[in-house]
Formats: structure tokens, C-alpha cells, sequence
């Protein structure tokens, strides 16, 4: 993967289950550097969720925890 490509973050809905994407468009480096506690309204719930790095990914990489 190029060090330069912005990806899309996502984290896996509570409610659903589904993979869902947060606000967040990062590079791999600042995905790493990321720190502290996000939130988004869920487009596949309609919650609001809390999120940590610990709880995502990026879109072009496979998630950890699954």
C-alpha cells in the first residue's frame, strides 16, 4: 500500500454488525498516530458511536480484529 493513499476509516456498527465508515479520511501514518475518542452519527443505525483506533481500520487494509 503507498504511505500517500487516503483512505476511508471505518469501525463495525454495535447495532448491525455492518462495517460502516466514520468521518475520517486518513494516511496510513496518521492512522497510526491517531489518538483519544471520535464519534459520528452511524449511517447504517442512525447512532451516535464512540470510537478509538483500537475500534478501526482502513478501508484498504483488512481489519485486525476480525
Amino acid at each position: 500500500m503507498t504511505t500517500d493513499l487516503i483512505s476511508r476509516v471505518l469501525i463495525t456498527c454495535p447495532e448491525t454488525g455492518e462495517a460502516v465508515e466514520t468521518v475520517f479520511r486518513l494516511r496510513p501514518t496518521a492512522f497510526e498516530a491517531l489518538k483519544g475518542q471520535h464519534s459520528f452519527r452511524c449511517s447504517r443505525c442512525g447512532q451516535i458511536h464512540a470510537w478509538s483506533k483500537s475500534d478501526a481500520w482502513l478501508a484498504d487494509v483488512r481489519p485486525r480484529h476480525m
